[in-house]
């Protein structure tokens, strides 16, 4: 259940729980409070006093070992999930939803986890769009480890990007041999999971309310081949050589300006 709130903090009591949700902007007149969800933005950012969150560093971790970046810190918060700048961040507003608990794809997780995700990122892309412009959410979800589909992350993790592009407009014409079918939204990745076929997930709420699954023969980083072909720079895909640090600063630059002191 999602309700709509004013500015500033506001206080839903349900069943006897008061939930604090604070708004990214004051002028942001459309504050979700979220049911057992409370959503934050991160405070004080700078790359040297950051704090780093151990389940980030896992994250970090399956990406680059040791290594911490620029990119290694959450914006917006929930009990289950961080949402952290991608690495690779074609456009500015570019993050990933990553659960703090390890999990392979989204399809791994409980219904019960799928259920917050799901609410987490409606309000997420909401805020995104209020600065970046429309969002689409997808997900190349992996059944195995070290798979061509994983794009060489064995970690659960949401794309919301801002682009104003159909994605799937151009990948059933372009990828004819992938299968694409129309699901309900984030549950429906469970069955791809449980009987082991490699899926996409794909949402683009600002051009249609159905949520798509693809399955078959699926390249490596699809949609962000599709993404960086739309803006010109088709060789710029790779987010393991095109890490793009500059626009993930300018992304946390403008989250937190506008933020709510």
């Amino acid at each position: 259940m999602v309700k709509q709130g004013r500015m500033g903090w506001k206080q839903v009591e349900k069943e006897g729980r008061m939930l604090k949700v604070r708004e990214l902007h004051k002028s942001f007149a459309n504050v979700y409070a979220l049911d057992d969800v409370r959503v934050c933005l991160a405070q004080d950012w700078s790359p040297k006093s950051s704090k780093e969150h151990a389940f980030i560093s896992n994250y970090a971790k399956s990406v680059f070992g040791d290594s911490i970046s620029v990119w290694n810190v959450a914006l917006f918060e929930t009990e289950s999930f961080v949402a952290i700048p991608s690495i690779g961040s074609l456009v500015p507003g570019w993050l990933l939803i990553v659960p703090k608990d390890p999990a392979l794809c989204i399809g791994a997780l409980s219904q019960e986890k799928k259920q917050e995700l799901d609410v987490f990122a409606k309000y997420v892309a909401k805020c995104l769009e209020f600065y970046f412009g429309p969002v689409v959410m997808f997900e190349h979800g992996p059944i195995v480890e070290r798979s061509c589909i994983g794009c060489s992350v064995d970690y659960a993790h949401l794309h919301l990007v801002p682009v104003p592009w159909d994605l799937y407009a151009y990948v059933i014409n372009g990828f004819p041999s992938i299968q694409w079918h129309h699901v309900n939204g984030l549950e429906a990745t469970t069955q791809y999971y449980a009987s082991k076929t490699p899926y996409l997930y794909l949402f683009q709420p600002h051009i249609s309310p159905v949520h798509f699954i693809g399955t078959g023969e699926i390249p490596s980083q699809l949609f962000r081949r599709v993404i960086a072909y739309q803006l010109g720079e088709p060789s710029a895909y790779d987010w393991k050589i095109f890490p793009h640090f500059e626009t993930i600063r300018q992304t946390i630059e403008i989250l937190q300006k506008n933020s709510v002191a």
